[in-house]
């Protein structure tokens, strides 16, 4: 068998494995959609999950106006019923087909140019681990992983030395969730800086040149969402709409300022929503990310400022309720860090081989809780 053709079987076989993971739970979640149309509440807290995020896609321009989260949204608008349903599953899919695909790639390279346990190692975590691909399927209707599909396209993009590009791409994404500040706009800035380093062109002028088009849409469309973001004419109205998918506190989304997620946040420590266990769950995972990067940074051979970008999912912990969520997103962009900054063959020599990398990645995947999906994988331990 030649190279060519071992490494394309490869290929195949890892697509095939995530492209099953994430299918089985999108399958799984196709039996629960003539209960969205029946406009009924089920009392199962999975049933009301895919409720909750399904009507992300129900928020469109054309019956809101301009309001955060819904540029995706619009692409369904002229669907209703169970074709809408069926719509919004069938897009999904199509996504986690997008990551398994790109995550086939980057492992295939993986297996190809570095030591068997290293590639075993990330090929597991890639699959099973906190951003394995069979939890692309537990928590359907998010935009996170449009988001990474996206983030990964722009990566690309720079690669290739484009500005524009990306920076249109940054735009959909950030009215698509603003949660694209955190989690894209940061590496996109890092690994464009790294390039403009190793290509020893890190002057003023060259980094300006190459920056101010992102910067622009990031200040534009945050000064947009900040001001006109909201649905304005009244929670009620938004509630009403929605109340044959979600319970009417969930609208909140849509109409709570940024100050608002402050105060939920401190209000669910006050109440006690957040047990010692949340903590502990949560700490242990970032004390292995924050492990993973510094041993990554320090065998670094050339800039890789984007190894660093993960750490930028911590605010989100002031700003959010999702812990188990964010605990998932630092490792999905600690992935695409990882997969970017070793394409550099003067960063991936021997950066991936160490023997303590491989041991934080399986600490990783080997924690009980982590292969539970990203929303409520500490609340299915609990007894």
């Amino acid at each position: 068998m030649t190279n060519t053709a071992r490494w394309l079987g490869v290929t195949t076989a890892l697509f095939g494995a995530g492209l099953a993971c994430a299918a089985f739970g999108l399958l799984e979640v196709h039996q629960f959609s003539p209960r969205l149309v029946d406009s009924l509440m089920q009392p199962d807290k999975i049933v009301w999950l895919y409720h909750y995020t399904l009507a992300h896609y129900e928020i469109n321009y054309f019956q809101y106006g301009f309001v955060k989260r819904a540029l995706l949204s619009n692409l369904f608008a002229p669907f209703h019923g169970q074709r809408w349903v069926d719509a919004t599953l069938l897009f999904n899919l199509v996504v986690d087909a997008t990551l398994a695909a790109l995550a086939a790639v980057f492992l295939t390279r993986l297996w190809r140019e570095t030591r068997w346990p290293t590639a075993a190692v990330f090929t597991a975590a890639t699959l099973f681990g906190s951003f394995g691909l069979i939890n692309l399927g537990s928590d359907i209707g998010r935009f996170d992983f449009v988001l990474l599909v996206m983030l990964v396209g722009s990566l690309a993009w720079i690669r290739q030395g484009a500005v524009l590009g990306p920076a249109l791409v940054t735009a959909a994404a950030l009215l698509t969730h603003e949660i694209y500040f955190f989690i894209g706009v940061p590496m996109l800035i890092a690994y464009t800086l790294d390039r403009l380093h190793d290509a020893a062109r890190l002057d003023r002028r060259t980094v300006w040149r190459h920056l101010w088009p992102l910067l622009a849409v990031v200040l534009a469309v945050g000064i947009a969402l900040l001001l006109w973001g909201r649905y304005e004419p009244g929670y009620q109205a938004l509630a009403d709409r929605l109340g044959r998918f979600v319970f009417p506190a969930a609208v909140k989304v849509w109409t709570r300022p940024l100050e608002g997620n402050v105060v939920l946040v401190d209000q669910y420590w006050r109440h006690g929503v957040y047990t010692g266990f949340d903590v502990v769950c949560g700490a242990i995972v970032w004390l292995l990310l924050v492990a993973l990067i510094a041993v990554l940074y320090r065998a670094r051979r050339a800039s890789a400022l984007i190894l660093l970008t993960p750490l930028a999912v911590l605010p989100m912990y002031a700003l959010g309720t999702d812990y188990a969520r964010w605990c998932k997103l630092g490792f999905a962009l600690l992935i695409v860090a990882i997969a970017f900054a070793a394409s550099d063959r003067r960063l991936a020599d021997g950066m991936l081989d160490r023997p303590l990398v491989r041991l934080l990645m399986l600490g990783l995947v080997g924690l009980p809780f982590v292969p539970f999906g990203i929303e409520h994988a500490f609340q299915m331990l609990r007894p």
